[in-house]
């Protein structure tokens, strides 16, 4: 029966909840993971830290390579279950995909983290996501203009068709980022000969932002992405697979190693491993040195840098060069090597303009204390933009020992026909998981 204005009655037709389980049950299997697979491309649009993302690409083997840090969303037909890296649709997917690209065996492994849906949680999914797209079809039967059940419904059906869309609507969306909870990526394998073993982690949070955030917050906690490559780390991985007849390795050389072993540091792109080669260069103590480029005709080092800072835009042709070579180069230069100040401690950083040990250190008056600015991102690229602002602004602020940086991101966007009210619930909900301050965050007319 149905109510309106204190008045009662009995209808004939099917009610909308009833309507709305009989076309539930009635819609196919791939249309409804046809659905949940629009709603995963959708969730990629906001990357997370990750450089590139992948939604459900019908043969995760056709990805092309990349140096930087990439996330593979699988489709919803490779499957994963339990909580280890067992054989599954998924591992296999994954194990397939780390192994060829395209027709070619595929190099940069280690540059790629996959994310696959638990199969009990995406048969709760594809549930949820059937009721969604009944509602949504209902809602357009019956509040459209030209809408079969427009003229068969009253006001109050059609306000409460709305709102089961938007609530089932938005019920999908988290049960969909839920479901795909199973980090899967190559790590060093203990069987001689193995390319990669794989590892598996498992997100266990609740109320999910994005996917993609979700994984990279994940992994960066776990220490399995890493934003910042300590010196001493660097030098511990160099120093094993550093042939001892090269007296120099290219940063695109070291790059590439980087991008391709598995058995290294997965770093998030190249601006994190040229930040650890600055770092471990103006060290007082360095492992190795720093130039611009080497000249075969005449043996030596274009721009040889030793316990300085380098510059901050490596080039091209940037290298490390060995301790050896470079002392070798700075002795016969008549160039002295830095020494340790009294008290100094191995491995402090290199500053220059430093007196030597005993000389008296001069004042320096009127030092600036404070610096400020704004400036606005290429939103053609912003991650490269922004990334280009932490390497030349923030990280060098960050070497003065006592300095205190604050970054904030202001964000502002406009829409001259309005925001829809789906983009309005997902970037709610974002901005919430990623700690948006509530008084300074909110959408208006």
């Amino acid at each position: 029966h149905y109510e309106e204005a204190g008045r009662y009655w009995f209808s004939t037709q099917p009610t909308l909840n009833r309507l709305a389980d009989d076309r539930a049950k009635a819609l196919p299997d791939h249309e409804v993971d046809a659905a949940i697979t629009e709603v995963l491309r959708e969730d990629a649009a906001s990357k997370g830290g990750f450089h590139r993302v992948f939604a459900a690409p019908d043969d995760p083997v056709t990805i092309d390579e990349a140096h930087s840090l990439s996330l593979v969303i699988l489709n919803p037909s490779l499957v994963h279950a339990g909580r280890g890296a067992a054989m599954s649709p998924a591992s296999d997917a994954v194990a397939d995909a780390l192994m060829r690209c395209r027709a070619s065996q595929r190099r940069l492994r280690n540059t790629l983290i996959f994310v696959a849906p638990d199969e009990a949680n995406l048969d709760t999914a594809r549930e949820v996501m059937r009721k969604a797209m009944a509602w949504a079809s209902i809602d357009h039967d019956v509040n459209n203009e030209k809408g079969r059940l427009r003229s068969q419904t009253t006001r109050t059906q059609a306000d409460d068709a709305k709102d089961k869309a938007k609530t089932n609507r938005e019920s999908a969306l988290k049960a969909i980022r839920a479901a795909w909870s199973h980090i899967l990526y190559p790590v060093k394998s203990e069987t001689p000969g193995k390319p990669f073993d794989l590892e598996h982690s498992l997100i266990s949070s609740r109320d999910r932002a994005a996917i993609p955030h979700v994984v990279y917050d994940k992994t960066k906690a776990d220490g399995i992405v890493l934003e910042k490559l300590g010196t001493e780390r660097l030098w511990h991985a160099l120093k094993p697979i550093w042939p001892d007849d090269r007296p120099h390795l290219s940063i695109t050389e070291i790059a590439d190693w980087f991008a391709a072993y598995v058995y290294l540091p997965k770093l998030r792109d190249r601006i994190v491993l040229e930040g650890s080669v600055r770092d471990a260069i103006a060290k007082l103590d360095p492992q190795f040195g720093y130039a611009d480029g080497f000249d075969q005709a005449t043996g030596k080092y274009h721009r040889l840098i030793w316990a300085k800072n380098p510059p901050e835009f490596a080039s091209l042709t940037a290298m490390i060069v060995r301790e050896a070579e470079a002392q070798k180069q700075l002795n016969e230069e008549g160039v002295p090597a830095p020494r340790l100040e009294p008290g100094a401690l191995p491995g402090s950083t290199a500053h220059p303009g430093s007196p030597d040990p005993g000389g008296t250190r001069p004042s320096a008056p009127g030092k600036p204390r404070r610096f400020y600015g704004s400036v606005e991102l290429d939103m053609v690229r912003p991650v490269k933009s922004f990334d280009a602002i932490l390497n030349a602004v923030v990280m060098e602020l960050q070497r003065t020992h006592s300095a205190k940086v604050k970054l904030t991101l202001e964000i502002e966007a406009e829409a001259s026909d309005g925001f829809a009210d789906s983009e309005v619930s997902v970037v709610r909900d974002n901005a919430r998981q990623l700690k948006f301050k509530s008084e300074s965050t909110g959408f208006e007319d």
